[in-house]
Formats: C-alpha cells, sequence, structure tokens
C-alpha cells in the first residue's frame, strides 16, 4: 500500500501502520498556558485544528491566484491522465451548504477563487427539505408528488399503527430512475462517492467505481481518558489507554505481541484491523490524541463499515464517515459556548471533522483523478453536520458577540473546506471540466424547541393511554412523530369543541412568546397522506424563525435547544434557500429560473452536458 505524500510510516513495527502530519502546535500551546487568556481559543488566529495539509493547499491556492491556477492557467499539480469525454463532468453535492452562507464568506473573502464563480440560489423543496427527499428530488428530477418522500422519516400509517413511520433511504420507490441510469443506457460512464439510491445491477459496465459508506455495520465514536480502554469486541479490539507526554500510547494485550501505538498530540493515527471485520475496503479505526479542558484525552473516530468498488482513495485508512458532532453534542468536547465556554470546544470539533473532510476528499477527487469516468458524483456532508450544532452562533438576535465571532471564523473555515474540495476536484480533472457545487437546501439557525403535542395537550385535544402512546380514539389534534412538520387534525372531533385546524393554528401561534408568532405559516400539501378513522394528513406547520418544532412529548412547550440548526418544511427564511456554484472552466448557460428548483437541477446539468 502507498503512503499518501501527508503521512509517514509509524516507527512503532507491528503497532500502527501510518499516521498523517497534522499537528497543530498553536493548540497545545494554548492549553499550556492554562487557559487564563480568554480569547486565543476564541480569536482562533493560529487557525485551531488546522492539519499542516490544509496550510500547504492554502498557500497553494494564493501561489495559484496570482499565476492564473485552475481559475486560470495555472496547475497545482500534473494530473497522469485526463477525464474521459467530450463534456467530462463533476457533480458535487454539498449537504446542507446555505445560500446566506455563501453570501456572507464571499462578502468576507472577496479575493477566494470562488467568489469570481457563477452562483444560484435553490428553492428548499416543499412542503419538506429534509435531506431525503431532496437528494432523490435532484438525482430523479422528480417532484415530490412523484417519489413521495417527505423526511427522514415517511409516515407509513397501517391498521395496528395509524403513527406507524418508515426510513426513506430503505423505502424509496426503486421504480424511478437516477440520471446515472439515464447515463448507463446512453453508455456513458462515471463513478459515484458516497451516493444514496444508487442500484448498481442496473447500471453495467457503465459503473466504473462506487463507494458505499451509508449502509452496514458502524460504531460510533467515543472520548476515551486516561487509563481508559479502546474495546470494541465486534472489532476484536481490546487496548489499553495511558497518556504520556506528548500524547498517549496504545498499549495491547501482551498475548496478542503487538508493539505500543504512539498517538502524538493533534496527530490523526489509523490503526489497521483484522481482515475479518465487515467492509472490503478502509478497515482500520482512526484515534487521536487532544486536549479537553486541560487533559489529554483519546478520540476514537469509531468505525464504518465502507463497501467500494475500485476506491480510488487510500483504502488501508479509515474512511471517517461517522457523526462526530454527538460528542460536541454531549458535552464531551468540553464547555460549548452556548454554556458558557470561550471557544475551545468548537474549535477541538473542527479539528476532529477536518478528518471527515479529508475522507471525502480523498474519495471524491480520486475519483475524478482516475480519468477514466465521463462523470463523476461525489457526495459531501460536512457543512449539514457542522451547521446543525454551530449555525445559531451566527444568530444575532440570540447570540452573544463572542458567539459570533467565534461563529463567524469557524464558518469561514468549513467554507475553505468547500473551497478546497471543489478547487482540488477542478485541479484533479487535469483539464477543461464541467464542475457543479450545490446544496440539497440551506439550513436556518435554531436555538430554541418547541413541542407542539405539549400543548395540544394542554388544550385537551392530544389524550395519551397509560403507556404514553398517543390515543387516536380520544385525540383531535397531533404533531407527527416523524418530526417532518406534519400536523394530524381529526376535523370531527375539533368541531365539537368549535374549533378547526385553523383556529388550532391561530392558539398555538398566540400561544408562543412575542418573538416565534410572526413570518410563518401553515399549509395543506395537495399529495397529503391519507389516514383513517377521520384524520387528516396534509397540513404542514413551519417553524417559527430561530426554532423547531418536535413532536416528543414535553413538560414544556419551549425549550432552549442543544441543536444550532435545522431544515424541515419548506419555508421563506432565507437561510433554507440552497445554493448551486458553477466552478466550470467555461461557466454554464444561466438556469432558466432566477431561484432553481431542485428537480430542474437534473434536467439543466443534462442539457448543459449532451
Amino acid at each position: 500500500m502507498a503512503v499518501p505524500s501527508g503521512a509517514r510510516l509509524s516507527s512503532d513495527k507491528g503497532a500502527c501502520r501510518f499516521f498523517r502530519e497534522t499537528e497543530t502546535p498553536g493548540t497545545a500551546r494554548r492549553h499550556q498556558c492554562g487557559g487564563k487568556q480568554r480569547a486565543r481559543s476564541a480569536d482562533a488566529p493560529d487557525r485551531s485544528g488546522l492539519c499542516i495539509a490544509q496550510q500547504r493547499f492554502a498557500r497553494a491556492v494564493k501561489a495559484a491566484c496570482c499565476r492564473g491556477g485552475p481559475v486560470g492557467d495555472g496547475r497545482f499539480s500534473t494530473p497522469d491522465r485526463f477525464m474521459k469525454g467530450a463534456d467530462p463532468l463533476v457533480w458535487l453535492l454539498i449537504d446542507g451548504l446555505s445560500w446566506e452562507l455563501v453570501k456572507r464568506y464571499r462578502a468576507r473573502q472577496p479575493g477566494r477563487p470562488s467568489a469570481g464563480w457563477p452562483c444560484y440560489p435553490l428553492l428548499p423543496l416543499s412542503p419538506n427539505c429534509q435531506t431525503p427527499p431532496s437528494l432523490l428530488s435532484i438525482f430523479s428530477g422528480a417532484p415530490v408528488s412523484e417519489h413521495g418522500l417527505t423526511g427522514y422519516l415517511v409516515p407509513a400509517p397501517t391498521p395496528q399503527d395509524c403513527l406507524a413511520v418508515a426510513d426513506a433511504f430503505q423505502v424509496w420507490p426503486r421504480h424511478i430512475d437516477m440520471v446515472w441510469d439515464e447515463w448507463a443506457r446512453q453508455g456513458i460512464t462515471f463513478r459515484l462517492c458516497a451516493v444514496p439510491f444508487v442500484q448498481p445491477d442496473r447500471l453495467g459496465d457503465a459503473l466504473l467505481g462506487q463507494s458505499c459508506v451509508y449502509q452496514g455495520f458502524s460504531l460510533r465514536p467515543e472520548v476515551i481518558e486516561n487509563d481508559g480502554c479502546l474495546c470494541i469486541e465486534a472489532l476484536d479490539v481490546v487496548a489499553r489507554v495511558s497518556v504520556q507526554q506528548g500524547g498517549a500510547v496504545l498499549e495491547w494485550p501482551e498475548d496478542q505481541g503487538r508493539a505500543p501505538c504512539r498517538l502524538p498530540l493533534g496527530s490523526t493515527v489509523h490503526v489497521p484491523l483484522s481482515e475479518q471485520v465487515p467492509g472490503n475496503v478502509c478497515k482500520a479505526i482512526a484515534l487521536r490524541a487532544v486536549h479537553i479542558e486541560k487533559r489529554v484525552c483519546v478520540i476514537s473516530f469509531g468505525y464504518r463499515e465502507v463497501q467500494a468498488l475500485d476506491l480510488q482513495g487510500d483504502a488501508g485508512k479509515a474512511y471517517v464517515a461517522n457523526d462526530l458532532t454527538v460528542l460536541y453534542r454531549t458535552g464531551q468536547l468540553g464547555k460549548r459556548l452556548d454554556e458558557g465556554g470561550q471557544g475551545a470546544a468548537e474549535w477541538l470539533l473542527l479539528e476532529l471533522m477536518r478528518e471527515m473532510h479529508e475522507s471525502f476528499c480523498d474519495d471524491i477527487v480520486g475519483a475524478v483523478r482516475a480519468g477514466d469516468a465521463q462523470r463523476v458524483i461525489g457526495y459531501y456532508p460536512v457543512v449539514d453536520l457542522l451547521s446543525h450544532h454551530l449555525l445559531k452562533y451566527l444568530a444575532p438576535e440570540w447570540a452573544s458577540e463572542l458567539m459570533q465571532e467565534v461563529g463567524q471564523r469557524l464558518f469561514d473555515e468549513i467554507s475553505e473546506w468547500v473551497d478546497e474540495l471543489i478547487l482540488r476536484c477542478v485541479d484533479a480533472a487535469g483539464g477543461e471540466v464541467r464542475c457543479v457545487a450545490h446544496s440539497d437546501h440551506g439550513m436556518a439557525p435554531v436555538h430554541h424547541d418547541l413541542y407542539p403535542n405539549s400543548f395540544f395537550e394542554q388544550q385537551g385535544w392530544l389524550v395519551y393511554d397509560a403507556s404514553g402512546v398517543a390515543d387516536m380514539q380520544k385525540s383531535a389534534a397531533l404533531f407527527h412523530p416523524a418530526d417532518n412538520g406534519l400536523v394530524l387534525f381529526n376535523t370531527a372531533r375539533l368541531a365539537l369543541s368549535g374549533h378547526d385546524p385553523g383556529s388550532v393554528t391561530d392558539a398555538w401561534r398566540k400561544s408562543l412568546a412575542q418573538p416565534f408568532r410572526d413570518e410563518w405559516t401553515m399549509f395543506e400539501c395537495s399529495d397529503g397522506q391519507v389516514f383513517s378513522e377521520g384524520w387528516t394528513g396534509g397540513c404542514y406547520w413551519q417553524a417559527p424563525r430561530g426554532t423547531r418544532l418536535l413532536a416528543a412529548r414535553s413538560e414544556h412547550a419551549v425549550r432552549l435547544s442543544r441543536k444550532g440548526g435545522d431544515h424541515t418544511v419548506c419555508a421563506t427564511d432565507p437561510w433554507l434557500r440552497g445554493v448551486l456554484l458553477d466552478a466550470s472552466s467555461t461557466p454554464l448557460p444561466r438556469p432558466a429560473d432566477a431561484e432553481v428548483t431542485l428537480p430542474a437541477i437534473r434536467h439543466w446539468l443534462t442539457a448543459t452536458t449532451s
């Protein structure tokens, strides 16, 4: 296995295969100073959490801009080959990238190459703009009325359970053609990176490569303290973690005969696993020694089963695809900004998520650099995952000055990662290329959670049985547990108390604090789900600005949120608009509409590449 340019061999034989040079000395210095100074973590002038590879890339971008670059005549690298065909296409799906976020970044960084790319806003999908329905509409070109997905969870009522739900990624309609099905029939070759809704048996020889990272076996990431244990029975991994100067050591049981594995602070170590673990590539686990509130801990990035066809990234490294933000959400990375922290936990989260960025970049850029496909589609989840937790720090009506200062620097960094991915793909193509990067939705800042079912219960419109389950025989209103914005009404029962869906909505609005009363509405979807027993299934409530709606039973109708951003029901909030960036060597024709709909993207792209 070739060691990538950003890695070096470990000196401990039989312990670790390699680790990337991602030292962050500024971070170590900051913690060694005892944390009395408030703002090195807040201001982050040392760009905490960055790896050396990123800093080198930033210098390369700057140099390229001075001499032309992939935004001109120069190149970052000399490609081994060029993408095939007369009209090669790189199609990047940047999950959760908001039009508002891109506008802010361009205003703050007008000299970046991306500031010159044509840029168009995307309308959020209606009635629900969560990821599964949005991606399906993008890659199929089909509206919701045709594919029927209305969120991560889709209402699937049965005679036995009126409130049953199904996972959208499991029940999507297989009869609908995706764009790659069309390409296969046309004899166009392609590679797909972490893309859902693929049926390989329909694609034949046109599918040259594919990575599947969201199916199969997975283990969540964790924080391991000094003298703690890395114990993963399912992977036959048992080792003790002990802190030493400059990092930590992973010590294996004596009967394994393995040398200790050194974990230097600021470096990610990829430890090889047994060939028997699930997956056909990337059979390794990533570990990183970090500072958390003046103590050294080890982060295990967890494990993801990866099944791949001709993976062009490093098949011996872990593919970091697990949601690392769970460590931040649960407070394991230190005190958060919304808990009185100074920004260290947020910068540490970015340091960890940089590894996810690298995994998806290596996969996608490798697919482009392979040079054997006419089309490459890559999915990139990092912006979405981080926005779900950090976006509220950009909300001036709620966030403090410190929160806004740290939040803006965090999102400048995240936006640079998006630039990096796009520029690396353009460079790897080796010549003239059509390159489009766009999101599936935007993301609205969230700082409060609202619980409509709490209000319904207080009003007597929602009744629970002894086991805490909604009694659909006695209730008259319910926010659906799919958490997709759907509100169920039993109009006959509401009429008995002189109410209807409109008056219930008005009563809910008036029950909220003043900041949450305006700029939202209820609308009806003509293709609503059919429910039995007199229940309607086509009414959706938009979330008031700065909030999300949850179906969980709660003692309080309003609570501070642990989340920082969300995207559910289509609304006019400008943050919910996605964005389309055209980084092609020659800009593509403008889309027909000023605000592009998701189903129109496929038709626009296939028309411009035919």
